[in-house]
């Protein structure tokens, strides 16, 4: 049997944390994350990444430059993705 949870292209959001910094250097050059973002990140790939969740989910964080309001910085997002269909 198959059943339809949500449509293939479905993301879902579940959270995201920005971080204000500068982005790139006077060269144009692409400056690294502040440390509060990279450890942001790599708490979320430890734990709540980790955690099992239902067997179509599949769960993923990043970490990358972003722009809010005018303000650089950057962002963490940790993101599930639903598969389309249940197979029982």
């Amino acid at each position: 049997m198959e059943r339809r949870l949500f449509s293939p292209d479905n993301r879902i959001f579940f959270h995201y944390w920005f971080f204000p910094a500068p982005t790139r250097n006077d060269r144009g050059e692409i400056l690294p994350a502040p440390f509060e973002a990279i450890e942001k990140r790599d708490e979320l790939k430890e734990n709540w990444q980790r955690e099992n969740g239902h067997p179509q989910q599949i769960r993923f964080v990043s970490l990358s430059p972003f722009i809010v309001d005018g303000q650089t910085g950057y962002m963490v997002k940790a993101e599930t993705f639903i598969l389309g269909a249940e197979n029982n």
